[in-house]
């Protein structure tokens, strides 16, 4: 089987990872994909098609709404802390100046918008330091799961690393090269498994054998080479897939996949519409007995009618026709045909708000409960909270394996005293100043203690965050005795 081959699982879900990128990048890469996404109308030539193309508008609600709710899970600072030595990488958790944080953020982003994504913990040669590394879900091309003592363990696996390197015909510029990193489990010398690494690129000789089309880079040093650390085998591959709903190996379609194809079927109908309104929107004369001198079409999609005359239309002078039936006239659009397809782009615009697009939700006239507005959003919670999740037991396994290569950790166990909690408040309660009122009037009657009081204010985030009951007390108490001398000097 070819170095190249891509799993079955990705296979089937590529389509979908091209819709979700093409739909988050934007309104550039959609019309760039051309009829991938609008098709060429009946009879429609090269250029009507690129008038029509260039009329229409990407309303980019995929984008918006991704980044409205990634701002949702990190509305509150995550919980992140590496123990001892750990904690110096959290500046630059993958060698590359990427903070602990920054990388969080890019893993979730990832699931939110593909679905998938996967993080291999490995050893930095050159700095010989643990680093953690992310990966596409489309550069997860394939893997294999074996049965080992009793569990289901990754004994092989391929990632495809595009790498930049030099025009072989023209030293100023780069060229993109597709090379392959391959981990596999194969047997200890001493027993147990090991883990090889194998970087293989495509053979440059052309007649190669197809079994021969992918060897291994000549411009490594070792290679494959059994991977270690302080002389002792690695047992197992530190990679993690990260989804939606989990860390198994299985692909799960995007999360917002019916968000983007709801987006995408909206910028056919905005094709549509302007269509519509560009042949219907503007009057057309029509001249009917008239005798005017034909003239030569400037444009080529006219030539070979015998319709085309050239009639200046204004009222600094008059038309005049010899045959007393001769008659003008404008062609106008009359009806509700164009109608429907308005309200179809607004039908997808609420199926998309609906979807979880709150960043292009219409705001609700009149005055929402905090009961409905907290029901209205119980999807995209439900759907935050397993991709937060889903995150944090990734990022556990993770910096397990980051935690074994430094030497924290024996067995590749999340070590003690790390901690990793992604927010789950994603809903601010407010406090209107009614409650607010009755608040103060509950605890200044006694009907409430102190406690309860400052609960509900920090519930509303009326509360700075980290302040507790004891420190409003003292704060208050602290501004008194200024009140009181603040009043006398006035007096």
């Amino acid at each position: 089987m070819p170095l190249d081959t891509e799993h079955n699982e990705v296979l089937a879900h590529k389509d979908q990872w091209r819709r979700a990128d093409d739909a988050f990048a934007g309104q550039d890469r959609i019309k760039a994909s051309g009829e991938t996404y609008l098709p060429k109308l009946s009879g429609q030539t090269d250029e009507r098609y690129t008038s029509y193309l260039m009329q229409t508008l990407f309303y980019n609600a995929s984008k918006r709404t991704v980044n409205a709710l990634q701002g949702l899970l990190y509305r509150k600072p995550p919980k992140l802390e590496l123990p001892g030595k750990l904690n110096e990488f959290t500046d630059d958790i993958t060698a590359s100046d990427m903070t602990l944080i920054s990388f969080v953020k890019w893993v979730s982003k990832e699931v939110l918008k593909r679905g998938r994504c996967g993080i291999l913990a490995s050893l930095n040669d050159t700095e010989e330091r643990p680093i953690l590394a992310g990966y596409l879900a489309t550069q997860i091309t394939n893997w294999r799961l074996g049965r080992i003592d009793g569990h289901s363990m990754l004994t092989h696996l391929r990632l495809l690393e595009p790498q930049e390197i030099t025009d072989p015909e023209d030293r100023w510029r780069t060229i993109t090269r597709p090379r392959y990193r391959v981990l596999d489990l194969v047997p200890g010398e001493e027993g147990g498994l090991s883990l090889q690494v194998g970087l293989y690129v495509r053979n440059p000789d052309e007649s190669a054998s197809p079994e021969d089309q992918w060897i291994l880079d000549p411009e490594e040093d070792i290679n494959p080479w059994i991977a270690t650390r302080g002389g002792t085998d690695v047992p197992f591959i530190p990679f993690t897939f990260v989804n939606p709903s989990g860390i198994s190996p299985d692909v799960e379609e995007p999360p917002f996949l019916d968000l983007v194809d709801i987006n995408l079927d909206h910028y056919r109908l905005d094709a549509f519409h302007k269509h519509a309104l560009k042949m219907c929107g503007l009057p057309q004369h029509w001249f009917a007995g008239f005798e005017f001198e034909e003239t030569e079409s400037e444009d080529a999609r006219d030539e070979g009618t015998s319709l085309d005359r050239k009639v200046a239309i204004g009222a600094d002078y008059a038309l005049v026709a010899k045959d007393p039936a001769a008659k003008a006239g404008m062609l106008e659009f009359t009806g509700a045909g164009v109608t429907p397809i308005s309200t179809e782009k607004e039908k997808d615009e609420e199926r998309m708000a609906a979807l979880g697009a709150r960043a292009i939700e219409t705001r609700k006239s009149g005055v929402e409960t905090a009961e409905a507005m907290q029901l209205r959003h119980q999807g995209e919670q439900s759907t935050l909270s397993e991709v937060a999740g889903s995150v944090e037991d990734a990022l556990r396994n993770s910096i397990g394996h980051f935690a074994w290569w430094a030497g924290v950790s024996a067995d590749g166990e999340f070590p003690s005293g790390a901690a990793v909690e992604l927010n789950r408040d994603y809903y601010a309660p407010s406090i209107t100043p009614q409650m607010l009122g009755a608040l103060v009037q509950a605890r200044q009657a006694g009907e409430i203690d102190q406690e309860t009081f400052f609960y509900n204010l920090e519930r509303g985030e009326m509360i700075e965050e980290g302040t507790s009951v004891e420190d409003m007390q003292t704060r208050i108490e602290a501004q008194v005795p200024a009140l009181m001398i603040l009043d006398t000097e006035v007096a």
